[in-house]
């Protein structure tokens, strides 16, 4: 997709009222016509922070640091990536075609599993499987806000060749210029540039150099070609260039169970001491004493060891006896016992790894959180999130692949790639139908006939054209029987079927 600079200028800048004027005149009545192209929106993103590029809202290093810190964030976020794009993917034809096989599957299977694609992760260029790159970008764009693909091409046809995935928190939006650099985090030095992807296949080529980011109409005005950078951004009205991730609302809960978790581990590295009230009778702290006292408890909150003791001095009066020094006593009381703070403690932790669970919209099951969770419950949770959370992103998608890479690169519009959806439906309630199923016809069904009902290959001749009631279940389906009973509804569902043909054929 080109920049829409050229109208902003038009419209925004100070010969508006000429622009205007020019589309009044005659000679451009035909014009009017036509149907819109470009977006006139000012881009009011303008921080002013960096020349080269915009500056994301939140530090995309600091947002991909959060899921090595928290556990319930890192199962969320995987939890996601895997649902969406981890289980692989069908070639489809699109739904909007009216043929029955459109043109175009090939050019698409060939793009995806051919001999000749590439799939790769990270800089290291380590090969992976379309599944793989999809679902690592997954991570990053539920976890920083957005992600980055790289389309690779042919260095002489432009046709797409493979993708590969570029870590997100690496990718800077340019500014005034299209495409994107990629820095290095650390330092945010410069490391290369982008295309934006579809941008040699528009109406208006673009083209922009790898290496010094220069901008062209042909491949002939750059050095070298930059592949194209396919980026989604989870939309949030104030990072219209890199967009937030879901976890951004509850950013203080997860910073306080962090915080929670590591006070926790401070209490016992130190023993379990609680925090205390240090009591001296009949006689006085030291200056030395008082002097690191006070410094203790000014640092009592900030110090990565609060709950380290402390070794305290205390000495007599000046005109105390010999006998009256041995009277000085010095007491640690607790300041509390500790019961009620362990059971404030642990419920605090709940809480926030429950806020964590609904920010990502993810179910505690999903998240191996199994305290209020049973049979029946934890099969509707897995549904839920399959149908609500995973299943819309994976048409968003499949929908942004379709109509850059498909559409627009490859030059196919009848086909499309359709995400496999993992817990949508009741699995094991289906497997006891088919059971059902196949025991009710089973003096009359074949064994291939059986294994194709339960979607296993044929064996072919002899055993295959076997009656299913002339070998054991456990042989012929190679697997074992099921001696668990069914419910009424399982035997409703499945009793239509139920009916026994004539003959074999039937």
């Amino acid at each position: 997709m080109t920049e829409d600079t050229d109208a902003v200028r038009t419209f925004g800048g100070g010969d508006g009222r000429d622009a205007w004027a020019k589309l009044r005149d005659p000679e451009y009545s035909d014009d009017r016509t036509e149907k819109a192209t470009t977006s006139q929106q000012h881009d009011t993103d303008d921080p002013h922070t960096q020349v080269e590029w915009y500056t994301p809202p939140y530090p995309p290093t600091n947002l991909a640091l959060l899921l090595e810190r928290s556990e319930t964030h890192k199962a969320c976020v995987h939890a996601k990536a895997q649902g969406v794009s981890g289980y692989g993917f069908s070639i489809v034809p699109h739904e909007q075609t009216d043929a029955d096989s459109p043109p175009g599957e090939e050019t698409i299977r060939e793009f995806w599993h051919g001999a000749d694609s590439t799939f790769q992760l990270g800089p290291d260029e380590q090969p992976a499987s379309p599944a793989a790159v999809l679902e690592q970008s997954e991570v990053d764009y539920q976890s920083i806000g957005y992600s980055a693909i790289e389309i690779l091409l042919n260095d002489t046809t432009a046709t797409p060749t493979g993708l590969a995935h570029v870590p997100a928190h690496t990718i800077r939006k340019r500014r005034g210029d299209p495409g994107y650099v990629q820095v290095d985090p650390d330092t945010d030095i410069i490391e290369g540039y982008y295309a934006p992807a579809g941008a040699r296949f528009g109406d208006k080529q673009v083209f922009i150099d790898a290496d010094d980011g220069s901008v062209g109409s042909s491949v002939a005005d750059v050095d070298t070609p930059a592949n194209e950078l396919l980026v989604e951004r989870n939309y949030s009205a104030l990072a219209p260039h890199y967009g937030i991730p879901d976890i951004v609302p509850a950013m203080q809960t997860l910073l306080g169970d962090i915080a929670a978790r590591q006070y926790n581990v401070r209490f016992f590295e130190n023993d379990a001491i609680p925090r205390f009230a240090v009591i001296v009778e009949g006689g006085e702290l030291t200056e030395d004493a008082w002097t690191e006292l006070e410094a203790k408890f000014d640092d009592l909150r900030a110090d990565e060891n609060s709950h380290r003791g402390v070794i305290l001095e205390a000495v007599s009066g000046a005109a105390a006896s010999f006998e009256d020094a041995h009277n000085v006593s010095l007491r640690i009381e607790p300041l509390t016992v500790g019961v009620e703070e362990d059971a404030s403690f642990i419920e605090y932790r709940k809480e926030n790894e429950h806020d964590i669970l609904k920010a990502h919209a993810v179910p505690p099951v999903i998240a191996n959180r199994t305290e209020s969770v049973n049979y029946a419950n934890a099969e509707a949770q897995r549904q839920e999130f399959a149908q609500s959370t995973v299943r819309p992103r994976q048409q968003q998608k499949a929908a942004r692949l379709f109509e850059t890479l498909h559409r627009t690169m490859l030059g196919v519009d009848g086909w499309t790639i359709d995400f496999h959806l993992h817990g949508g439906e009741n699995e094991e309630r289906q497997a006891k139908v088919d059971k059902l199923r196949i025991e009710g016809t089973a003096g009359v069904m074949t064994v291939d006939e059986a294994r194709q009902e339960i979607g296993k290959e044929p064996l072919g001749a002899p055993l295959g054209n076997m009656l299913v009631s002339e070998l054991t279940a456990s042989n012929a389906l190679g697997g074992e029987t099921d001696d668990d009973s069914v419910d009424e509804a399982d035997t409703e569902a499945a009793a239509p079927d139920y009916a026994i043909p004539t003959s074999a054929d039937d």
